[in-house]
């Protein structure tokens, strides 16, 4: 892989954070983000021993870190009934 294309991951990654965490709180689903946090999961599995890819799985490791701290913040939110979008 490139550092082209390693780039290009790495910025579809981040722009899908940003989509999943902004659907997330405006849906109300935190059950939606988990299926990201799954996701992220793989991926970082699939890169860990492979030094070619290892900025996907650095940025993967940070995505994680983040979203869930955001996933959390989520569940917290449903579970007392607030929420932006409605």
């Amino acid at each position: 892989m490139t550092s082209t294309e390693s780039s290009y991951t790495v910025f579809v990654l981040w722009l899908m954070f940003i989509i999943y965490d902004v659907y997330g709180y405006l849906e109300f689903n935190p059950l939606f983000g988990f299926v990201f946090i799954w996701a992220l999961m793989g991926i970082r599995f699939r890169n860990k021993d492979n030094n070619e890819f290892e900025n996907i799985y650095n940025h993967t490791n940070l995505i994680l870190k983040i979203y869930s701290v955001a996933w959390v913040g989520q569940i917290i939110l449903a579970s007392f009934n607030i929420s932006w979008a409605h």
